[in-house]
């Protein structure tokens, strides 16, 4: 059976991080570590967070490796932005110049900065104001 064994150090940081952790995934990796080190199997960790065995050696192998920066979840999560990259008053200006036809705004995008968007995701960037 493998087991994280944790310092005095470890332990009290990660019972912050899972105590007072502002984000569940970060409290949930501190917490499974935390139980391994007082002696729960694998297996159970997996039925208490209810995720794969894989996972949680991915967890152990995370702390082994990096220690307290792998409970922080890594940037990069999650979909891209795709029109991040193109400033707000270009848009709203080619908006404008095709009175409100976001069809073509689109064909425009796609031409011009090989975008590909769909009609809700300008009218969402258009809605939040970032202008």
């Amino acid at each position: 059976m493998r087991y994280i064994r944790l310092t005095e150090e470890e332990r009290a940081y990660l019972q912050a991080s899972y105590h007072h952790g502002v984000n569940q995934i970060e409290r949930r990796r501190s917490h499974c570590l935390l139980l391994s080190d007082q002696g729960y199997k694998i297996r159970t960790l997996m039925f208490i967070f209810d995720v794969r065995y894989a996972t949680v050696l991915d967890w152990f192998n995370n702390w082994e490796q990096e220690g307290k920066a792998s409970i922080r979840i890594k940037p990069g999560r999650g979909s891209k932005k795709k029109l991040e990259a193109i400033p707000g008053q270009v848009l709203q200006d080619r908006v404008n110049k095709h009175n409100r036809n976001l069809k073509a705004v689109i064909a425009e995008l796609k031409e011009d900065f090989q975008i590909q968007v769909s009609k809700r995701t300008v009218q969402r960037f258009l809605k939040t104001g970032r202008l």
